[in-house]
């Protein structure tokens, strides 16, 4: 699995050729962005639920509007891998720096 770090030049690219073949890879967070990706996390994956067992779908995405605000990038790969078929999810999450891993669903 390759990691990438946030932040990097071209992540986006990077990222989103790597949810286009479905090949599982990792965003690597630190510094101040990891407290609203986490947050922000929560509400998303709780609406991508919803959405996926076919129920009304909940207002909880207009929560994560203000996360989208902070870190554009990484909710644009979220949306491009989910998209492809990926979903995120916390894999780890020290004192320092946070991994987000896209597997495919």
């Amino acid at each position: 699995m390759r990691v990438l770090d946030y932040g990097a030049p071209h992540i986006e690219d990077d990222a989103v050729s790597l949810a286009r073949k479905r090949t599982p890879f990792g965003l690597r967070i630190e510094g101040w962005r990891r407290a609203p990706i986490r947050a922000g996390l929560k509400p998303y994956l709780k609406y991508r639920a919803a959405c996926g067992l076919g129920e009304k779908r909940p207002l909880i995405g207009l929560a994560t509007i203000p996360f989208v605000l902070v870190s554009p990038t990484f909710w644009m790969v979220c949306v491009r891998a989910e998209v492809n078929g990926m979903l995120p999810r916390i894999e780890k999450d020290v004192s320092d720096s946070m991994t987000v891993v896209f597997e495919p669903a």
